[in-house]
């Protein structure tokens, strides 16, 4: 019993302060929209909360050694979150630090907004976000079709779908869906042609309805 006490023990040690890498989950974040950090330091939820910067609201919540922290920030421009430090049984252990880039929050209207982004990793997304005014099923929200675009694949896509309220009080459902490209290292033409449906009205973001027009590079 003693053994297998010392065995776990020593597991998890190892666990602390080998798993030290600070992970965000979200490419394209808006002022006032939740994002999440990760990181494998369950033990640690109380140390990283006092020293998260100020400004940031967060909620936290985990599993096994795993904790998530869900962060708000509701200022646009780069944000460093971390270094996290905690003590580990006399050992000083760091975490990295990220920086993550806030992007101006939208003005609800009947529309739909596109961005293509490049991190410097070399991965690049689709961004599009529509709002609808009142309340709309899924279904009546515009998709896109990955195989209308030359050269390029659309994988993974996520979405987050919630609600919104402009300064009049009109309230609009809003969707987020953010595609993972593969398959060329540059766009050559996204246009109105991608998608499953008319939209009333495009905001192109990046000009990237034009071949070879500018990519938002964010410095994460």
């Amino acid at each position: 019993m003693k053994k297998s006490t010392l065995s776990a023990f020593a597991l998890l040690a190892a666990t602390a302060l080998s798993a030290q890498e600070l992970e965000c989950n979200n490419p394209f974040i808006r002022a006032g929209e939740s994002f999440q950090i990760n990181i494998d330091l369950k033990s640690f939820e109380k140390e990283i909360e006092d020293q998260l910067p100020e400004g940031v609201e967060y909620d936290s919540h985990g599993f096994g050694f795993q904790s998530n922290f869900d962060l708000i920030i509701d200022e646009p421009g780069q944000h460093t979150i971390g270094p996290f430090t905690f003590d580990w049984n006399g050992t000083l252990v760091s975490t990295n630090e990220i920086t993550v880039t806030i992007l101006p929050a939208l003005e609800p209207k009947e529309a739909l907004f596109v961005n293509y982004i490049e991190l410097p990793n070399g991965e690049h997304y689709l961004i599009t976000e529509e709002f609808i005014e009142g309340k709309t099923d899924e279904d009546d929200f515009i998709g896109v079709e990955g195989d209308q675009i030359e050269g390029m694949n659309l994988r993974n896509c996520r979405m987050l779908t919630t609600s919104a309220e402009n300064d009049e009080g009109t309230k609009f459902s809003y969707r987020k869906a953010i595609y993972i490209v593969s398959g060329s290292s540059e766009y050559q033409s996204i246009d109105e042609g991608i998608f499953d449906n008319d939209p009333d009205e495009i905001v192109w973001q990046c000009e990237c309805k034009i071949s070879g027009g500018p990519v938002l590079s964010l410095g994460y």
